[in-house]
């Protein structure tokens, strides 16, 4: 074991780069580990999905056969599935869990796989590192050996997914809209499923960057600006109600609204909480990552809607949503999922309910996002990424930055520091700056809030300032 890399799992299982540490062979113990420390007793049934990145479905194979080897009888997808499909699949089958071949938004440099539990969430940080302690063990180094004990099966987890949005989604709501609309693939897993579920309905769906593609078209994956610029292009060239994107694996949204202006996940998330709220009538505890728009705290507040704020990553988002009465819960990144779903973040169905919720309001995508900060804004958003030579040691980053944690910031008063994920300092107008080293790829983000955008601009420079020093 001594000349093998070490695969370790970060914010949302392991992710490396390709070719180098992204190979058949650590796929095999990664698959392997899974099966040491996930045995098949009881319930044999196991998924395997993939994206459209190098290696990605060579990967889901190896995988797939290894999973079966240790016993497991496996549903392998066909062909590149949304992360979301995949989920559905483990509940739907009845499973006792997935891999998912995917590094989601990161570079076309990167894969990864995630693991799933049975009910379609992302596993335990505990029984991550037990993963991580199998991998380096004897079990995986014997990937390759013995004869099939199980059953390998491929199949298409699309229809059985795109039938469970019928439950999440009013379909006779966004029969009494249409229009059209853009969506953007972003050349990953996505393509296909928004136009597939508005089939019938008088919507007309055009597709960009709809082909699969593992370089991504050059560029990343990551439904934000300024890695949205063709759709902006595609919207402002017709007369589309909006245009909608999806990250590789298409379990993060963005979107765009009809004049071309880029609507973050930080607006999506509250304007959907909203509509599910005012429109609905649902109720129930909200979940929001660290560095999610205070806007979720001020819905809360005014609808007496409890609200829980947790570290990046959706694992602890997935337990509020199915074990304590969760109502929605998202991620600043785009991740987003509801009551009833998938403990997963679903593209997708959040661009779909963006739809519904412009049909319904009777208005423009722009139009809600104005309403929204009329009534609980202005506010004001931004996230700066710091490419690292490696990947720094976040207990210690953490540690110096809360040791150094300055009385004021841009002139406001730093009311509160936190440090559940990273170091956030609390500003005295509800003002935020969030340092954090990213879990997936050697980053250290700097993300800002504030009521101004020149204040977000002061806060992002005194992150910045302070990630020099």
């Amino acid at each position: 074991m001594a000349d093998q890399p070490m695969l370790r799992f970060g914010t949302d299982g392991w992710r490396t780069t390709w070719p180098d540490n992204f190979t058949l062979e650590n796929v095999r113990r990664v698959a392997a580990a899974v099966a040491h420390v996930m045995p098949p007793s009881g319930n044999p049934v196991f998924v395997v999905g993939h994206d459209t990145r190098h290696l990605s479905a060579e990967a889901a194979e190896a995988a797939a056969e290894t999973l079966a080897r240790h016993g497991f009888h496996i549903y392998r997808a066909a062909a590149p599935a949304p992360t979301p499909a995949v989920a559905y699949a483990v509940r739907r089958l009845g499973a006792a869990g997935a891999v998912m071949i995917t590094a989601s938004h990161n570079p076309p440099r990167y894969n990864g796989l995630k693991v799933f539990g049975p009910r379609g969430e992302s596993v335990a940080h505990a029984l991550c590192r037990r993963i991580e302690a199998a991998i380096d063990g004897p079990e995986p180094e014997d990937a390759h050996a013995g004869t099939p004990a199980g059953s390998v099966t491929a199949f298409d987890p699309s229809p059985d997914y795109l039938a469970h949005l019928d439950t999440l989604l009013d379909r006779a709501r966004l029969a009494a809209g249409g229009g059209r609309v853009v969506v953007d693939a972003m050349h990953g897993a996505g393509g296909g499923f928004v136009a597939a579920w508005l089939r019938g309905l008088p919507w007309q769906v055009d597709e960009i960057r709809a082909v699969p593609d593992p370089d991504f078209g050059g560029g990343r994956p990551e439904p934000i600006m300024p890695h949205l610029q063709p759709l902006v292009d595609a919207v402002r060239a017709g007369n589309y109600v909006a245009g909608l994107a999806h990250d590789g694996d298409a379990d993060r949204i963005g979107a765009v609204d009809e004049t071309g202006a880029f609507i973050s996940p930080q607006i999506i998330f509250p304007l959907v909480l909203r509509y599910l709220v005012e429109r609905r009538g649902w109720r129930g505890k909200v979940a929001k990552t660290v560095s999610t728009t205070g806007l979720v705290d001020r819905l809360c507040q005014r609808y007496d809607l409890p609200v829980v704020e947790t570290p990046v990553g959706f694992h602890d988002i997935s337990t509020v949503l199915l074990d304590q009465d969760g109502l929605m819960g998202g991620e600043e990144s785009g991740g987003m999922s509801l009551r009833g779903h998938v403990p997963q973040g679903d593209g997708i169905l959040l661009g779909l309910l963006l739809l519904e919720a412009v049909t319904v309001a009777g208005t423009t995508l722009g139009g809600l996002a104005a309403d929204l900060m009329r009534d609980f804004g202005p506010v004001y958003y931004n996230r700066c990424d710091i490419g690292l030579e490696r990947p720094l040691d976040k207990k210690a980053v953490v540690a110096q930055l809360v040791d150094g944690a300055p009385d004021t910031l841009a002139g406001l008063r730093v009311c509160q520091v936190t440090s559940a994920d990273g170091v956030k300092y609390h500003l005295e107008d509800d003002s935020w700056l969030l340092i954090r080293p990213s879990g997936t790829e050697p980053v250290l983000r700097v993300y800002a809030e504030a009521s101004t955008p020149v204040l977000v601009d002061a806060l992002c420079a005194a992150g910045n300032a302070a990630v020099a020093r």
